[in-house]
């Protein structure tokens, strides 16, 4: 995204229904949302007007992504299906349905090669774009709130949180892409808040960003 671009505020009132998801095309011209009505809206960052509005689901729709050419759009949904459509016409391009309950998160690595989704099931699935076909599994015993790439392609993170509503607590994976295979965790302290991960341009600090609070920085892989 171009952080040099400035847009005015813009009040996008384009639903009442709570917006779980949101994230900018690569240009940052485009603002994807995801909500509980089980809307989709791509719109004008800087005019705040409609470009496309997904309106086929029926469940509630938990997160949005784009890959780095900005021409597709995918979407986790309630009922652990992810969706890939084109941003531009809207047409569905895929539907990715092995999750067995609500997709949390959905996250393209760098080259667009490969969209990771994250789910309820606790399971982190990758799949290849090009074939739709789903070529690796992590398995996790918890529900996975946030996956990212490292820029390089060579790890995967993942956010998950445990079950217990009393005092529910954050922990940060970290696999080898290409092994499939758990690199390291750190458990972080008592949060009742859900989590965003993404890491650095250089991939050395992911950043752990919560929905109330002050996010955390890791510097990878020392967690320092």
């Amino acid at each position: 995204m171009d952080t040099s671009q400035a847009f005015p505020p813009q009040n996008l009132n384009a639903t009442r229904q709570h917006v779980n998801s949101v994230a900018f095309s690569p240009d940052g011209r485009s603002l994807a949302s995801a909500h509980s009505d089980g809307i989709v809206h791509i719109r004008d960052a800087a005019t705040g007007e409609s470009l496309q509005e997904f309106k086929e689901y029926t469940g509630t729709v938990q997160s949005v992504a784009f890959p780095p050419d900005g021409r597709r759009l995918a979407s986790g949904l309630h009922d652990g299906m992810v969706d890939v459509q084109d941003a531009v016409t809207g047409v569905r391009l895929r539907q990715l349905n092995e999750h067995t309950i609500w997709v949390m998160t959905v996250a393209f690595s760098a080259d667009g090669s490969h969209l990771a989704s994250g789910s309820g099931d606790g399971i982190v699935r990758v799949w290849d774009t090009a074939t739709g076909v789903c070529i690796k599994e992590l398995r996790h015993n918890i529900v996975v709130l946030s996956v990212a790439f490292t820029p390089d392609g060579h790890y995967l993170a993942s956010a998950t949180a445990s079950n217990t509503t009393l005092r529910p607590r954050t922990a940060i994976h970290v696999w080898d892409f290409a092994k499939g295979s758990p690199v390291t965790q750190k458990k972080l302290q008592y949060s009742p808040y859900i989590p965003y991960i993404s890491f650095s341009a250089d991939g050395s600090v992911l950043s752990v960003e919560y929905t109330r609070g002050p996010p955390v920085e890791l510097h990878f892989p020392t967690w320092n």
